[in-house]
């Protein structure tokens, strides 16, 4: 699986600090994580990181893109967990992204199995976006996921994927 631009406490293109009511806020000042990673199957992968203190009416988000490494877009498999401070990540924290989409031939597909995140298989983390496979509205490759009340937690520990 591969990883690319994680970051925590961001807005746009990236992340944000998001306002209780989901609207967007003024850009924050991005903490970076990461740049990139590759886990291979069943490796495990801890991040350690330090964040500040969320002001009251917004909301600590973690932004990534993920896919899993394939010549063409071809599915998706709910191949990824992510925990935050020990906190299970499900589908309850997603912004920007439907629990369900209707394909081209009216079938629905889930972002989410349980507490697994569906992962697409895509040559880069674009391609999905123009194929069968395709989300409406967003992009299948990437992750916005509220972490506010785990994040600033004192461990600050990231565990991709489970």
């Amino acid at each position: 699986m591969r990883f690319a631009h994680l970051w925590l406490a961001v807005f746009g293109a990236m992340a944000a600090l998001a306002q209780a009511d989901g609207s967007s806020p003024a850009a924050a000042t991005p903490i970076k994580l990461f740049g990139a990673a590759e886990l291979r199957n069943g490796e495990k992968q801890v991040v350690k990181f330090s964040a500040a203190k969320v002001p009251q009416g917004r909301e600590a988000v973690l932004v990534f893109h993920a896919r899993m490494d394939f010549p063409t877009p071809a599915g998706y498999n709910p191949g990824m967990q992510v925990r935050c401070n020990g906190v299970e990540l499900d589908g309850n924290r997603l912004l920007g992204r439907p629990l369900r989409w209707a394909d081209p031939q009216g079938r629905i597909n889930l972002t989410t199995a349980h507490l697994s995140f569906n992962v697409h298989y895509a040559p880069d983390f674009s391609s999905a976006d123009k194929s069968f496979y395709a989300i409406p509205g967003c992009k299948a490759c990437e992750f916005q996921l509220r972490v506010g009340d785990c994040a600033c937690r004192a461990a600050r520990l990231l565990h991709l994927p489970q």
